[in-house]
């Protein structure tokens, strides 16, 4: 049988087209209008460029002007980038060179031509350097490059110290400065290079920038230039001692590193080292070490790299062993130790630990005095939950605002409890288990909106823990701990609980932590007499796994494990002393002492 039809395909004609109507293009051959940039004219169709570009369909098919004229003028398009757009709309094909690919972006994104566009940003990612990285990061801003700026942000943090010294950083405008300066992952050794940068930059045009002094050095971390050269350069720079605003900024800097205490000028931002400055560690404090009868309390800070697989050791915190039954909390920066008990009374008492001082500074005390309660941060702002007076179980709560300085109640709990295990994700905080008046397990997940102010309740019978802990990971809060080497999982979106791989030992009373990724346990007990571990375990949550690591510097338990960040160089603060604190508070109007 023969037939009724066939369907012949050859696959080079439309590119045999292309190349024969480009050919047609350069000869002038059945052009039907005549583009005009910068006064050299590109003889075209009409048809070719309505067909390969979104700009020239709707100017030459919706009834515009250029529907009928002969000629059309583009403005802002050199000749020779235009060549490049009509090479490509007739050819696919295009030459991108690194002289001239920031104008070709421009043209690209201009006609619609997003395959160009993407691709001359993809070249222009290759073409990232000292002298023109600012200048393609503001280029991906103004054309919408999200992977270009990233880029281009991300080598403007690794190179900053280069940057700075070019041309380009020196002709930046105001608010490009302060977004570059303000940048919280900048990669500098020190923070005097960030201050000289900012001066530098006012330097070089002084006249029209001293107006700026102010906007400018707000974002410099002033606590954290060295002390020596922050004196000096205050002192011998007219752009600063002429400047009240920038005099008052450099004082209380100059205080924060003799006191510890923050004024009310600088923000949050300020208030803490740049990330390349510091390291995330696993920090324990605090606690009791117990072996058969023999029981001490713990008057050292230690912490864990997992980077190094160490522990180290750092000076005893004055005044923190005193306290039993405290709670702790990483705010940034700072570990902050609330509550807990002296001689067996509750107390209020609220201490933070700068790392990047090496100090102890007390806080406001609470509102309510407790212990056994549980503490968390989020976006900053330290929580405080529950516990015990000592008399009775508390549903009372309430946070700290580290930039008022302050304590301010929040709704308190559904049901009062202590010892429960407290984390926090996504602005809520989940309070798990703990024991009621009457020592029996609360078996609720209560849970607190910080963005609306309440408290809501999950029950679940599979909280069986007392005295447990709770962390954060991707999107899961883990529980352990309890008398237990049973770890659980709890998923927020389904209030559901799972199982996952148990610890290596059972532990009560430890510490819990999530660092990098993975969940470190330390120390705790296994047996309600028995001695306190100095064991620790890390688990993986994509290997389901736990791994011991190495052993820990003491045995210990009821102790605080946290995450936090550590200087990775030390400020030093040793060499002011009483008098230089008493002349730096003193004249604070004249200028710096």
């Amino acid at each position: 049988m023969q037939p009724e039809s066939t369907q012949f395909i050859f696959p080079i004609q439309g590119a045999a087209n292309l190349r024969e109507l480009n050919q047609m293009r350069e000869e002038g051959t059945l052009t039907d209008v005549t583009i005009i940039a910068e006064n050299r004219e590109f003889k075209c169709h009409r048809a070719v460029l309505a067909a390969s570009c979104p700009y020239f369909k709707a100017m030459f098919s919706r009834g515009l002007r250029e529907c009928f004229e002969q000629t059309v003028t583009l403005h802002g398009v050199k000749p020779v980038v235009m060549e490049m757009i009509l090479q490509y709309a007739y050819t696919g094909m295009c030459m991108i060179s690194k002289r001239l690919v920031a104008d070709l972006l421009t043209a690209s994104d201009l006609f619609g031509l997003l395959p160009l566009r993407d691709a001359a940003a993809n070249f222009l990612c290759k073409c990232i350097d000292v002298n023109t990285c600012m200048k393609i990061r503001r280029l991906a801003d103004e054309h919408s490059c999200p992977k270009v700026h990233e880029a281009a942000t991300e080598f403007s943090r690794k190179h900053f110290a280069d940057i700075v010294r070019q041309g380009e950083f020196l002709s930046l405008g105001v608010d490009e400065v302060v977004k570059y300066l303000c940048d919280d992952e900048l990669y500098v050794t020190t923070e005097d290079v960030v201050f000289d940068a900012a001066m530098r930059w006012i330097r070089h045009d002084a006249d029209a920038r001293s107006q700026h002094v102010e906007q400018v050095l707000e974002q410099v971390r002033l606590p954290f230039v060295k002390p020596e050269y922050l004196k000096l350069q205050a002192t011998v720079d007219p752009l600063i001692y002429h400047n009240k605003t920038c005099v008052k900024q450099v004082l209380e800097a100059r205080i924060f590193q003799i006191s510890g205490e923050f004024k009310d000028h600088f923000d949050r931002r300020q208030r803490k080292p740049r990330k390349c400055a510091s390291k995330e560690v696993l920090m324990v404090f605090g606690g009791e070490t117990r072996v058969g009868s023999f029981q001490e309390r713990i008057r050292e800070i230690s912490y864990y790299e997992p980077m190094t697989s160490q522990w180290k050791t750092l000076p005893t915190a004055i005044g923190i062993e005193e306290a039993k039954a405290f709670s702790a909390s990483a705010v940034e920066c700072q570990v902050y130790l609330t509550g807990g008990t002296v001689n067996n009374k509750a107390i209020s008492d609220v201490r933070v630990f700068y790392t990047y001082l090496g100090k102890w500074y007390g806080k406001p005390a609470m509102n309510v005095a407790r212990y056994h309660h549980g503490c968390c941060a989020v976006d900053g702002i330290l929580y405080v939950i529950g516990g015990t007076d000592g008399r009775r179980c508390l549903s009372s709560a309430e946070c700290f605002n580290p930039n008022t300085n302050s304590w301010n109640e929040i709704q308190p709990l559904h049901h009062a409890i202590k010892c429960p295990a407290v984390t926090s994700l996504r602005r809520k905080l989940y309070v798990f288990g703990g024991f009621t008046d009457q020592y029996t397990i609360c078996r609720n997940v209560q849970v607190f909106d910080v963005d609306c102010g309440d408290w809501s309740v999950v029950a679940s019978p599979s909280i069986d823990y007392t005295c447990a802990k709770a962390a954060q990971l991707g999107s899961l809060i883990y529980l352990l701990g309890g008398s237990s080497r049973a770890v659980k999982a709890f998923n927020t979106e389904t209030n559901s609980i799972h199982r996952v791989a148990d610890m290596l030992q059972k532990r009560d009373n430890c510490g819990l932590a999530a660092v990098g990724g993975k969940l470190f346990v330390t120390g705790g007990v296994s047996e309600s007499t028995g001695s306190s571990l100095d064991g620790a375990e890390c688990y993986c949550p994509l290997q389901d796994k736990w791994e011991a690591i190495e052993k820990m510097p003491q045995r210990l338990y009821r102790h605080g494990s946290l995450c936090v960040r550590i200087p990775i160089y030390q400020q030093d603060t040793t060499q002011f002393g009483e008098e230089e604190t008493s002349q730096i508070q003193g004249d604070s109007a004249t200028g710096i002492t």
